[in-house]
């Protein structure tokens, strides 16, 4: 069911205080490598950006409670294998930008054990979620990073992983390389001396 309008904006205006409000307050700086939980990571790897350029409602999907079928096609066990959900299907990475700011939308990778989560379902309301969770515990506390995405209702496991980053940051070069290369990408093993030069050698690159 979806949301009464009433209830859209109320969301909206709550999320857009929380925003301005943590702009109006300084608080110090997030340390480096910062690994607060198992559910969200912020970190210098993904840099500084400016939670005045968050990325806006306009841009992103609806807010909405509809499950969908999220899936990248590439990496697949069998690759592009048919799809028989018969939920809506959402093809990922979703990619977003405003100034400096990007947020971007991705299936969620294991290191260890190995393992690439090329399709789940979700919705984009807990998308959303993510993202207001990743300004709150992350962006306003002055570094980008990464938050998982809540599965649907009776799934257990996370399976989408909403990033917050700079351009220009050690994480953007990061995408630049998957662009190319299609890899998983493991959260929890990004570290800060993740470098472009070196990016296809990364730990937080999972292959199988």
């Amino acid at each position: 069911m979806y949301p009464s309008s009433a209830l859209f904006v109320f969301v909206l205006a709550a999320i857009k205080f929380t925003i301005t409000g943590a702009a109006a307050v300084p608080e110090a700086a997030a340390p480096a490598q910062v690994a607060a939980g198992t559910d969200h990571w912020c970190g210098a790897w993904a840099g500084s950006p400016n939670p005045s350029d968050v990325v806006g409602p306009q841009q992103l999907p609806p807010y909405d409670f509809t499950r969908r079928f999220f899936v990248e096609p590439q990496l697949q066990r069998v690759p592009f294998a048919p799809l028989v959900a018969t939920e809506p299907k959402i093809q990922v990475p979703k990619l977003w930008g405003n100034n400096n700011f990007r947020v971007a939308l991705m299936t969620y990778a294991q290191s260890s054990p190995a393992r690439v989560y090329a399709s789940s379902k979700s919705r984009w309301a807990d998308v959303h979620h993510a993202l207001g969770r990743l300004m709150n515990d992350c962006v306003n506390k002055g570094s980008g990073g990464a938050y998982l995405v809540l599965p649907s209702p009776g799934l257990m496991q996370s399976t989408l992983v909403v990033y917050a980053y700079e351009a220009g940051s050690q994480f953007d070069y990061q995408i630049n390389y998957y662009m190319s290369n299609p890899h998983g990408i493991d959260p929890s093993r990004l570290a800060p001396g993740l470098a472009a030069t070196n990016v296809s050698s990364s730990a937080a690159i999972v292959t199988a």
